[in-house]
């Protein structure tokens, strides 16, 4: 009886555990499903149900292929699937156009999962939408290329100074105004001070002064 009660406990345990998982899964905003060795669907969630228009239960035991379509499994999934049934975990990034959402870029992880023994039984597919994340760091790279263009047409070096560390940061074209390689200062800034005449020093360090109380331009 007492054997009982304590597997009675473990038992609940292990059903509030999996209940709770099964929460968490559910609400994610991440694409998340259970692929068998066959390449079939034993489980998704909410996110990736609606994120390919069709129901949790139209799902289930359909091939990846139908649901993903096979343009996208046989150039992308099918390698990725069969590379976690081999016990690998894929991380991978890429643009998929998704039927209601349209194309997005997601991050991917194919995790293998162990049931019983030493063979991986299925692979836990983990997919997050970076679109927006994505189109950020491109419209950043972007404008940098615009920044670097118009800095090397006017000749302008660009610098920015820790005012903690007291540490200057130059580009490339600030080291090409100072005829000094990249590393040749141990202080950029004490390097740059150096190389300013000693008649001028005192001006352009009143005015840095002037310029970090009053926030303005310098």
């Amino acid at each position: 009886d007492q054997q009982c009660f304590l597997l009675d406990i473990e038992q609940n345990k292990a059903r509030a555990k999996l209940t709770q998982y099964e929460r968490i899964i559910s609400s994610t905003p991440d694409l998340i499903c259970l692929v068998n060795k066959d390449h079939r669907f034993r489980m998704v969630n909410d996110a990736f149900a609606t994120g390919f228009m069709t129901g949790q239960e139209d799902v289930i035991d359909r091939h990846a292929s139908d649901i993903m379509g096979k343009d996208l499994y046989e150039s992308v999934v099918r390698e990725r699937l069969n590379r976690a049934l081999a016990g690998e975990t894929v991380i991978a990034e890429n643009w998929v156009a998704l039927p209601k959402m349209g194309k997005r870029f997601l991050a991917t992880t194919y995790h293998p999962v162990i049931v019983d023994g030493t063979e991986v039984d299925y692979v836990a597919v983990d997919s997050r939408d970076m679109t927006e994340l994505k189109n950020k760091e491109e419209d950043l790279q972007t404008t940098a290329r615009r920044l670097d263009l118009a800095t090397d047409a006017g000749n302008i070096g660009i610098w920015e100074r820790d005012l903690l560390t007291n540490k200057n940061y130059w580009d490339k074209k600030m080291f090409e105004l100072y005829r000094v390689e990249p590393g040749e200062f141990d202080s950029i800034y004490e390097g740059w001070r150096s190389r300013v005449h000693e008649d001028d020093l005192p001006e352009m360090e009143r005015k840095m002064a002037e310029c970090i109380e009053t926030k303005q331009r310098y």
